[in-house]
């Protein structure tokens, strides 16, 4: 096996670092402006996106650099843990990094519970009237409603 780490082609959602400069030079002409947060955390969304996509395209090249096998045939158990471990260890620091991508992602959209909220809220609206109302899900909606006024609260006590 060829040990070369495959690099692909430059992807259109990675921006070159002139494009990047471009970006961050007008969120900060926008923020000087006196742009709201929600005009600037809509603005910031797409970067984080981006930085998802490349943490998974990262890890992609992991599985292809590992020939998408964490232990290889005929190989000494020690080596092939070794090589296992290492693996893992760096898929691990990816998705990490993927996961504060994501955490930042959803506060430019107001927050992973606002999402769930404004989900559950489309989908009652969707189906109300079609079917009989379950309990349960009834509850289950005004659970997370409740739980997502009772954080905006105390968030805003502690500002």
């Amino acid at each position: 096996m060829d040990n070369a780490i495959p690099f692909p082609n430059r992807r259109d959602t990675t921006p070159g670092l002139g494009e990047l400069n471009d970006r961050l030079r007008e969120l900060r002409e926008m923020i000087a402006k006196g742009a709201d947060a929600h005009a600037v955390a809509c603005a910031v969304a797409p970067l984080f996106l981006e930085s998802i996509g490349r943490m998974l395209a990262f890890s992609n090249q992991l599985d292809a650099a590992h020939g998408y096998c964490l232990f290889l045939e005929g190989h000494p158990f020690e080596e092939n843990a070794r090589r296992a471990r290492v693996a893992l260890r760096i898929h691990r620091e990816l998705m990490e990094l993927c996961d504060k991508a994501l955490e930042g992602l959803l506060k430019c959209l107001g927050g992973k519970h606002l999402v769930a909220v404004q989900a559950m809220s489309e989908w009652a609206a969707k189906n109300s009237g079609h079917e009989p109302k379950d309990p349960k899900q009834e509850e289950l909606i005004n659970m997370y409603i409740k739980d997502f006024y009772t954080r905006a609260m105390k968030l805003r006590a502690s500002e």
